[in-house]
């Protein structure tokens, strides 16, 4: 979708009591539902960290903003280079078996590994994967919204061996997706994330020796169900679920659970998902101006 913002300069923003920048460069967006249920203004992108060295410590809760000086005992011979002439984006070099992607460490982005679909045909026949499921449709509400006629075939799949800046994973699932492939917000749980972006250096520092498997660890339904216009829609469909639901189906009902009583929001009908017991649940569709029950897989 094509969308035009404005943009604006700040000045004199301080984002901590050393950090404070005189002027910062914004897009101002139109009234956001997604912001106001966040209890927020707006994001913070890496470029607002550029003289900064910034750690996400998800054990502490906290992010720490060193300036002017490095934290004390970071080493340079520690990190990994940040991709040369991405300006004050975290992207690096990912060790998928023995091929190198590059990859966006992403705070913004939702789970753990999000493979590009390109990066997954590349690498399909060079290392250990397997394909779970082939889905279409669009997996989430960005910033301008979404459109349906935008949707795009999704694969479920993992890779038999993934080092991300030397913490060692097995069978990493993912599902694909258009664009980069991101490494998301989830990693934060494995260990913590140092970020010098005036040396272009990325630091990851793991709480626990050892490999993960991450097996079975990446749970998602059979259908996706998003806001659409004042009600919730099915906006995904898995293979399992293809012969029961359609893209565009209106979702009256998740679990009992009448979905007239939720915002228009990813996260409440997201959330409402996640208290489901077990790895079944039934919805109701509108199909032809008539209810119709459709029992729903995590998968």
């Amino acid at each position: 979708m094509s969308l035009a913002y404005e943009e604006a300069v700040l000045s004199n923003v301080q984002l901590s009591s050393n950090y404070k920048l005189t002027q910062m460069k914004s897009m101002v967006f139109p009234s956001n539902g997604f912001f106001r249920e966040l209890g927020v203004v707006g994001i913070l992108g890496s470029d607002a960290f550029a003289q900064a060295v910034v750690t996400f410590d998800a054990r502490e809760q906290i992010m720490i903003i060193n300036y002017p000086y490095r934290p004390d005992g970071l080493k340079i011979s520690e990190g990994v280079a940040i991709y040369p002439g991405q300006t004050s984006h975290p992207i690096v070099d990912v060790d998928f078996g023995g091929i190198m992607k590059r990859v966006l460490f992403d705070t913004g982005a939702n789970g753990l590994l999000i493979l590009s679909a390109d990066d997954y045909e590349d690498l399909k026949d060079k290392v250990e994967n397997r394909l779970f499921s082939r889905g279409i449709g669009i997996s989430g509400v960005g910033i301008g919204g979404f459109d349906l006629k935008n949707t795009m075939e999704m694969k479920k799949v993992s890779i038999g061996e993934l080092n991300f800046v030397g913490k060692e994973f097995n069978n990493m699932e993912s599902v694909t997706c258009k664009g980069s492939s991101l490494m998301g917000v989830d990693m934060l749980k494995y260990g913590k994330v140092v970020i010098d972006y005036m040396r272009n250096r990325f630091y990851f520092f793991p709480y626990e020796s050892g490999t993960e498997d991450m097996t079975g660890k990446l749970k998602n339904w059979n259908v996706g169900i998003l806001p659409v216009k004042g009600h919730f829609e099915i906006t995904a469909v898995w293979d399992s679920a293809k012969d029961l639901v359609a893209l565009g189906d209106q979702v009256i009902r998740v679990n009992g659970k009448n979905l007239s009583e939720l915002k228009q929001s990813q996260l409440e009908v997201e959330a409402l998902l996640d208290t489901v017991e077990g790895d079944v649940t039934e919805i109701v569709i509108l199909k032809d101006g008539k209810e119709k029950k459709v029992e729903i897989k995590r998968m």
